[in-house]
């Protein structure tokens, strides 16, 4: 991979930040960030007080994490299946974990590592980081088709370049919102099996859910599923704590020991403090982390409907136009697709003159995809700002309807 393609994908987030912080005025259905509504300074310091006389918070500790088994035992709820403390490895968020895991899969040295896009920025940026070479699996207008991946995995093969794990989010994915559904996961897990794939599921916003299908993870009966989590959209992104879940065998020995080797080499461990603050809210049955209260999933639909009514009130006229947009279900995101281009001089106009951010889509895709599309998140803004900052999309969009040439 060249150096000019690296920057490309490293710097399409950082023109995210350096845009917000140009036009400060601008309304923002750009970030992806949690809302941190529920979050108080107090639930930290009662989780730190009640470890306060342990000296051990302040030191060294093994690099698979402090927390395993009482992470073991949330995840146990959650697959409703006993999980082993020694198949977890806790990781500095979920950017880390792919980071490890691509790492110790020799991907490199292998194959390639199939990406079902558009995806998460962050695992192409990891891929990158590691000069991997990726290939992208497109969903369908659908969502994403295993179909789709074993012609993939066919054509990677007359390269001389074949797929040896392939990463995907499975519900309300980053950025379509997309979900996978059964009899997908189930045709996924035996085209692992038949073609020796290693499969990546990214969690992050399974919890969005209303009714959540059961993961790869807990589907999987071959050792071919590494599952990553993180606790940043239900607790705080500052916290900095994910997770890599796995039974897989890989060369004759778990692949989760061989993440935790590695991560003696990268980040060490996983900072005590921040693992203590996530196990005192899992031990305590913290209601946004247990199963049984989905609360915060439930503010996250509100959130999520809010945004599509605004739209089909603020932007229906633009149908005419060819403007069209997503309607999942759960999740942060909603893609809408336009005739005119979509990048980062558009994105400038719209911040400049209209007072509005979003995300091009053209981001989450390897080449030209995504040129016309861009993404919304209902995450983080408040809802009356929310209504605002729709109208100011929709006059951005006329604003387009009126000024471009098709």
């Amino acid at each position: 991979m060249s150096l000019e393609a690296d920057d490309e994908i490293y710097g399409s987030i950082d023109f995210l930040n350096t845009i917000a912080h140009r036009y400060p005025a601008s309304l923002s259905l750009a970030a992806g960030a949690p809302t941190l509504d529920h979050v108080s300074g107090e639930t930290f310091m009662d989780a730190l007080n009640e470890r306060k006389r342990d000296r051990s918070m302040f030191s060294y500790h093994a690099s698979r994490g402090l927390i395993n088994d009482v992470l073991a035992r949330h995840l146990s709820a959650v697959l409703s299946a006993t999980v082993d403390p020694g198949d977890v490895v806790v990781t500095v968020g979920a950017q880390e974990a792919m980071l490890l895991i691509m790492r110790a899969l020799d991907i490199r040295e292998r194959g390639s590592l199939g990406i079902v896009a558009p995806a998460f920025p962050g695992v192409r940026g990891a891929a990158a980081f590691l000069d991997l070479p990726t290939v992208d699996i497109d969903e369908r207008s659908d969502g994403f088709n295993p179909e789709d991946l074993e012609a993939a995995i066919l054509r990677a093969k007359t390269e001389e370049k074949p797929i040896r794990a392939v990463y995907l989010a499975t519900d309300n994915s980053n950025p379509s919102g997309s979900v996978l559904d059964l009899q997908s996961r189930i045709k996924l897990l035996k085209l692992a099996q038949m073609y020796e794939l290693i499969l990546i599921e990214d969690t992050t916003y399974a919890f969005t859910s209303d009714v959540p299908l059961p993961s790869l993870a807990e589907l999987d009966t071959n050792g071919c599923v590494v599952q990553i989590g993180t606790f940043s959209k239900l607790v705080s992104p500052s916290l900095r704590v994910g997770y890599l879940l796995t039974e897989v065998v890989h060369d004759g020995a778990s692949l989760a020991k061989r993440v935790a080797l590695l991560k003696n080499m990268t980040t060490v461990n996983t900072p005590a403090l921040s693992q203590i603050i996530v196990a005192r809210m899992l031990e305590k049955d913290y209601p946004l982390l247990s199963r049984a209260s989905r609360g915060l999933g439930r503010a996250y639909r509100k959130r999520l409907s809010a945004l599509l009514a605004y739209l089909d009130e603020m932007l229906g006229d633009l149908r005419a136009f060819g403007v069209t947009w997503s309607s999942p279900s759960a999740g942060f995101f909603v893609v809408v697709e336009t005739p005119w281009r979509m990048g980062e001089e558009q994105l400038e106009l719209s911040a400049a003159e209209f007072k509005v951010l979003w995300t091009p889509m053209r981001f989450f895709y390897k080449g030209a995809a995504g040129d016309t599309s861009l993404r919304l998140s209902c995450s983080a803004i408040r809802e009356d700002d929310m209504r605002i900052a729709v109208h100011r999309l929709g006059c951005f969009l006329t604003h387009l309807q009126r000024t471009e040439t098709l």
